[in-house]
């Protein structure tokens, strides 16, 4: 083998080690959280309080563990083998949905590159623009928190997999608008850390019940 097939070699080992071996980010992620409507707010502060303004996300591979200070909702644990996502409440009732349809699908998308004034958590973020035919939702992000799309294939709830599959990041920020009310959520810190496959366990599945009207409570 020739110098410059050598050459050539090293350089794919190189390109494949710096792209292909890439790993999805594995730790945890804080956000806060706020509920506005356009009319009535008073209503709204009540649906903070009830859901919960802090939300600690923790993911390792497909698995996601979100944790919240709500007085009605305590998590919501995503298992990317059932692909369902379960959400427990406060008295301990547990119910499933199934991720593999889209509610209300994309009809267009926009990427934007981001501004100076476009940060979360001091680092500059890309947006991209996602639109169905409820609701628009911006979503912020850097490529620091890698995700592999591949993993999350089937999740099609709330277009993760269409989101994923466009920005290969966690969303440090979202905002979300319907018709009549807004939701934003941000990061307020981020860890790169090793979680324990234990933290994802479903726990007591005595009041398991099948739900269809829920909605992530991480963006």
């Amino acid at each position: 083998m020739s110098k410059e097939h050598h050459l050539k070699y090293l350089l794919l080992i190189i390109l494949w080690l710096t792209t292909g071996c890439k790993n999805s980010f594995e730790g945890k992620i804080s956000y806060q959280s706020v509920f506005t409507n356009k009319k009535d707010n008073l209503q709204w502060l009540v649906l903070n309080e009830r859901l919960g303004t802090s939300q600690v996300m923790f993911i390792k591979g497909n698995k996601v563990l979100t944790k919240t200070n709500g007085t009605f909702l305590r998590s919501q644990l995503y298992q990317g083998s059932t692909n369902r996502v379960f959400t427990r409440f406060n008295n301990d009732s547990l119910y499933w949905k199934s991720c593999d349809i889209s509610d209300d699908p994309p009809v267009k998308y926009e990427m934007v590159k981001g501004t100076n004034i476009d940060t979360v958590l001091g680092m500059h973020c890309d947006i991209i623009i996602v639109y169905t035919k409820k609701s628009k939702t911006t979503y912020y992000y850097n490529s620091k928190y890698f995700v592999d799309p591949e993993m999350f294939k089937q999740l099609n709830y709330e277009n993760r997999y269409f989101l994923y599959s466009k920005i290969k990041s966690l969303p440090l920020k979202s905002i979300y608008e319907a018709s009549d009310w807004t939701l934003t959520t941000t990061a307020t810190e981020a860890k790169a850390q090793i979680i324990e496959n234990a933290l994802f366990d479903i726990g007591d599945t005595s009041k398991l019940a099948p739900f269809d009207h829920i909605k992530f409570l991480h963006p």
